[in-house]
Order: structure tokens, then sequence, then C-alpha cells
């Protein structure tokens, strides 16, 4: 197993605000064996739901399982941005682009590129058209966008909830300038 994703963190006994280290090392260890150094690399993901307290009892677990062992990484990501989401489709859709052109050796590859290329050529009317390397370009950016299996671009979301329906905003307390028509009464200043 190269990932494995659990949806909160692994209770004690099911009891809210406990974590259960044997049970989330037991878990995760389905993910290239925990504490093992065969030199496989795996992933193991904890979504945690901050609201419900569970952030709190997060770094102690963090703590407890690298006592177990040292070689455990955990690193903390917020999740994927719409942009992010979108790069990472672009490049797995521009692996498989590549994995196609660059096998010119395998004569049955050359045929299916061969076979798209006419019907490419034959749909859209490439003959005397201006705008032929615009076109190609447009044609190419569809494919790999079908290719990345997104049907849109995400939804922007709340950085806080993951919410699409959510915005995060930063609010910034303006400070006040003192200002000569204020009340003498109200003297902040510091020059006693």
């Amino acid at each position: 197993v190269d990932l494995v994703v659990q949806m909160g963190i692994p209770k004690k006994n099911g009891k809210d605000g406990t974590y259960d280290v044997d049970l989330y090392t037991h878990r995760t260890g389905r993910a290239g064996r925990v504490g093992f150094d065969d030199g496989h690399h795996a992933n193991a993901v904890l979504l945690y739901d901050p609201q419900k307290g569970e952030a709190k009892i997060l770094p102690k677990l963090v703590q407890d399982l690298q006592e177990l062992d040292a070689n455990i990484i955990l690193e903390k990501r917020l999740l994927p941005s719409a942009l992010q989401v979108m790069e990472a489709s672009y490049e797995r859709s521009k692996r498989r682009v590549d994995t196609i052109a660059n096998c010119n050796d395998d004569a049955r590859q050359e045929q299916l590129v061969a076979f798209f290329k006419s019907n490419l050529l034959q749909s859209y009317d490439f003959v005397g058209n201006a705008n032929v390397h615009e076109t190609l370009l447009h044609r190419l950016s569809c494919a790999m966008a079908a290719l990345s299996g997104l049907d849109a671009a995400p939804p922007e979301r709340s950085l806080l909830t993951a919410d699409a329906r959510d915005r995060t905003i930063r609010v910034f307390k303006r400070h006040s300038l003192h200002n000569d028509d204020d009340d003498d009464d109200d003297d902040d200043d510091d020059d006693d």
C-alpha cells in the first residue's frame, strides 16, 4: 500500500479528546510498514477537523510517534488551493502526453498518434487557416484538460474550513494617528 488516508485522529476507546498511538501506528503501518527501512517510501495522510478540538491533541500524538520511531517524518500541510490542484493536474496530463510523444520506437503508438493527427487535420479545416498555431494550441490545451480528469477549474474555498461557501478574510486593526483636533483630555502621548 502506497497511501493510507485516515479521517480524524484515532481515539482511545472512541473517547473524544484522546488519541490512540497504537491504532494510528497500526493504520499507517499499512503504508510501507512504519519502522521498516526497506527503501520503500509510502505516505499516510491524516485529515482532521481543528474545529472539533483535534488540533489540540495532535502535537502530543506527533511527539509520541517520534519517540516510537525517530525516522517518522510528519509534515503539516494545508489543503491544496484551486491553483495547486490545476497545476498538479497539468503535470499529470503532461506526463501522459510525454509518455506517448517520447515513444518513437513503438510502431503501434506511432500508428495511434498518426490516426489522431489525421483526424485532427480533417476535423478542423487547417488549410488556408491563418490561425493554425492558435487553433492547434487551443485544441492541445483542451486535450490536456480532458486528460486531467477535471471538468472545470476547482472553486476557491476557505483556507480554514475548505468549504467553497466560506471565505477566509484577514482583518487588520487600524491604528489611529493622534490628531491635534482631539480633546486635550484624551492625551495619550508618551512625551512625559
